[in-house]
């Protein structure tokens, strides 16, 4: 059965299978189940200790007012599902650059859905906001992540060593990075 309140909302940005819209605080029964949610944790580089429901809707309330951050739902064309969250933060105009990170449930894994949703977000950033550059960074255990950073053309920068604390070891924090050089030679706009 489709969702139609999600089918109707704003499509911020559209794409084939899917549409961003700006979240909203009645998506936080979703973000609630993947902040609880071990694996998924894992490839966040997240805080592993469980997340009460008023402690997510907190954290999101400060998010939706926080103006350097625009947060967007994921939605699925066909069933109006809410899949994921994808981020742009550290939004610096002066210096036209910004950061981005995904949060899909763990179901949608490797189907295609975070790539085409950051491809809008990378055109985005590049077209619409006209920014010079597009930051990231993930842990050295995700490495689906890291092949949808390098898919995407994204350009490994740099390594800062035992940055992240994971399930009881340091792991090395991987940046990466996209100029708008970068796009222009992938992407050819």
């Amino acid at each position: 059965m489709a969702n139609e309140f999600n089918l109707n909302r704003p499509r911020f940005l559209d794409g084939e299978r899917l549409f961003l819209t700006p979240y909203l605080i009645e998506d936080m029964d979703k973000h609630f189940q993947w902040r609880n949610d071990y694996e998924l944790l894992f490839y966040d580089g997240g805080n592993i200790r469980p997340k009460t429901q008023v402690a997510v809707k907190e954290r999101l309330e400060r998010v939706l007012k926080d103006k350097s951050q625009i947060p967007l739902s994921i939605i699925l064309k066909e069933s109006g599902e809410h899949i994921g969250l994808i981020v742009i933060y550290a939004i610096d105009e002066r210096q036209r650059y910004c950061s981005w990170g995904i949060i899909l449930d763990s179901q949608y894994h490797q189907k295609g859905y975070g790539k085409q949703a950051a491809r809008l977000i990378i055109d985005y950033v590049f077209l619409d906001l006209g920014f010079q550059r597009l930051k990231s960074d993930t842990h050295e255990k995700n490495i689906p992540s890291q092949r949808l950073q390098e898919s995407l053309g994204f350009v490994k920068e740099g390594v800062l060593r035992n940055e992240k604390y994971i399930r009881g070891k340091y792991v090395n924090d991987i940046i990466y990075g996209m100029i708008r050089e970068d796009y222009d030679r992938n992407y050819g706009k």
